[in-house]
């Protein structure tokens, strides 16, 4: 029994001796790895780097290395940390990566090396990251994109290589890219886009290859990316655009190519984007639009054409465009709205000609804009409205008709416009207002009438305006009015000028 019980006690004791080995060896050294293992050893909460638990550093998910001054990354560095799915390596000093960087980081799904000094990528390097979903290289040094840079980021969801100095990327270098849906190489120093540059990346939803040097764009360019929604391409030197320019493009929604350097749309230059939804060519040299320029897209719903040099728009050019709701074609040189421009164009809702060259406008400039919620004339050189322009415009609810010439309103200009809330004729000629002028505009909120020559304000000329809240007279001639005389409540705010009553 004696026997019995000693055996068993030594035992015991064998048993508490290899448990407190097992604990003895789960704390590791990780001191040579310097501010990094510092920052490991304090997210696991040890008292030292030199005694770490490795159970505990197995079980990290995020580690923010952001700001340490980091100037290399050692083969093995990130040992141990086999269930880290986000590391943040940003705002370092890191100039490469070494093969082995990344090695044990099987689970990473974010890894972050924005903002450091990269200037090249070794092939290979991210290939033990087969988890990775979003790769930052936002703000570095980079200049050549090689072929299998990338090899072995089969999860790989978002890439982001914007401001880099990237003037080359070699062929295939996305090739196995597949589940990528989003591409950063904006503000990058890329001069062209060649023949099946984006092989490869048959998920890709949106690109970014804006404020580079892209003066030229292979017709094979796009080939392959049929998931394509969204194109920014702006901030170039883009001189011209052909039928085969956008090919492969046929999922495309939105597409954005301005501040580049085209003078003229070409015949049918868009017809294969026949799914598109917006599209700004705003502040290029536009200075002529073929008749067929827009032809196929019909699904557009944007188009702005601000800030170009277009002096002559022809009744064709709209035509097919039966789902436009908003066509921006503001600082131009137009100078003549045709009576059949945008006749075509129902849903219209909103339509911007402010700062051209406009003189008059014709009884049907507007006609069939029954849709028309917002119309924008600031900046011309009208200098008078006739009856019946804007007898179309049922649905109207903004008027800018500010900073032009205008000295006589025909009387019952605005009778149709019932549902207009906001009419400003800031900055004009007029020097009396009568109650015809204005006749009909019973659910205007805010009336601009300031900075004209006003001298008179004929009576009874608001009394019809029971939705008004705002007038504003200043800068006229007459500096004060009788709120009865001219048929304002007590209610309606009046700026500019001294009210009575």
């Amino acid at each position: 029994m004696r026997k019995h019980r000693r055996l068993h006690f030594i035992s015991l004791i064998l048993v508490l001796l290899s448990s407190s080995s097992l604990k003895a060896e789960s704390a590791i050294n990780i001191c040579d790895r310097g501010a990094i293992g510092k920052k490991i050893a304090a997210l696991t909460l040890a008292k030292s780097c030199s005694r770490v638990s490795a159970e505990k550093m197995g079980l990290l998910q995020s580690l923010d290395l952001r700001g340490l001054g980091l100037a290399s990354l050692p083969s093995g560095i990130f040992k141990g940390l086999d269930s880290l799915q986000t590391l943040n390596l940003s705002n370092n000093q890191l100039v490469s990566i070494r093969p082995g960087s990344f090695q044990g980081l099987s689970s990473l799904i974010v890894l972050s090396l924005r903002n450091n000094q990269i200037e090249a990528l070794s092939v290979n390097i991210f290939r033990p990251l087969r988890s990775l979903e979003i790769l930052d290289l936002k703000k570095n040094s980079i200049k050549k994109i090689k072929i299998n840079s990338f090899e072995g980021l089969t999860s790989l969801r978002e890439l982001n290589l914007s401001k880099n100095k990237i003037s080359l990327i070699e062929d295939d270098s996305f090739l196995n890219l597949l589940g990528v849906k989003r591409l950063y190489l904006n503000k990058n120093l890329i001069s062209s886009l060649s023949r099946g540059l984006f092989e490869g990346l048959a998920s890709l939803e949106t690109l970014y290859v804006s404020n580079n040097k892209i003066d030229t764009i292979n017709e094979h360019a796009f080939g392959g990316l049929h998931s394509l929604k969204r194109l920014y391409i702006f901030k170039n030197l883009i001189s011209s655009l052909s039928t085969k320019t956008f090919n492969g493009l046929d999922g495309l929604e939105v597409l954005d190519l301005k501040s580049n350097k085209i003078s003229s749309l070409e015949y049918r230059c868009f017809q294969n984007l026949t799914e598109l939804h917006s599209l700004s060519l705003k502040e290029n040299s536009i200075n002529s639009v073929d008749k067929n320029a827009f032809y196929g897209l019909g699904s557009l719903k944007t188009l702005n054409l601000n800030g170009n040099k277009i002096h002559l728009v022809l009744d064709e050019t709209f035509e097919g465009l039966s789902l436009l709701e908003r066509l921006f074609l503001g600082r131009n040189q137009i100078r003549f709205i045709s009576g059949s421009l945008f006749s075509q164009l129902g849903r219209l809702k909103t339509l911007g000609l402010g700062d051209n060259l406009i003189r008059s406008l014709h009884y049907e400039s507007f006609e069939g804009l029954g849709s028309l919620e917002g119309l924008f004339l600031y900046k011309n050189k009208i200098n008078f409205i006739q009856k019946h322009t804007f007898s179309d415009l049922s649905s109207l609810k903004e008027l800018s008709l500010d900073d032009n010439s205008i000295s006589f309103i025909e009387d019952k200009s605005f009778e149709a416009l019932r549902a207009l809330k906001w009419l400003d004729l800031t900055g004009n000629k007029l020097n009396t207002i009568t109650p015809f002028m204005l006749y009909g505009l019973l659910s205007v909120e805010r009336l601009y009438l300031g900075n004209n020559q006003i001298h008179a304000i004929e009576d009874h000329s608001f009394l019809k305006f029971t939705r008004l809240e705002q007038l504003f007279l200043g800068g006229n001639i007459i500096k004060s009015i009788s709120r009865s005389q001219v048929g304002i409540s007590y209610y309606v705010r009046v700026y500019g000028v001294e009210t009575t009553d």
